[in-house]
C-alpha cells in the first residue's frame, strides 16, 4: 500500500473495507463537529454550482452530502455568487 494525505492506493479487499468504515466515521464525527457551530457557512461559486444549490435549498435532496448538516442550535448561512444562485432566482 502506498500512502499519501491526499490519495490512497490499496490492493487488499480488508484494507479497502476497513478503509470505507474509518471515512464513514470520520465524516460522522465530522457532521457531529458541524452540528455544534453557532454558524456555518457553506460557500458556493460558480454556475456548475447552481443545480447543487437549487436540489439543496429547495428539493431538500438527500442524496447531497450538504443537506447532512442539521445544527443543533445554531444558524447555516449560505454564502452565493450569483452564478450558483442563479436557479434561485
Amino acid at each position: 500500500m502506498t500512502e499519501r494525505p491526499e490519495v490512497v492506493i490499496a490492493g487488499d479487499e480488508e484494507f479497502a473495507a476497513r478503509g470505507a468504515a474509518e471515512i464513514v466515521a470520520r465524516l460522522r464525527e465530522a457532521l457531529e463537529l458541524i452540528a455544534a457551530a453557532r454558524v456555518t457557512l457553506i460557500l458556493a461559486a460558480g454556475e456548475s454550482k447552481a443545480d447543487i444549490v437549487h436540489r439543496a435549498l429547495t428539493k431538500k435532496d438527500r442524496s447531497l452530502p450538504i443537506t447532512l448538516i442539521e445544527p443543533r442550535s445554531g444558524a447555516v448561512c449560505w454564502v452565493l455568487n450569483s452564478e450558483a444562485a442563479g436557479r434561485l432566482l
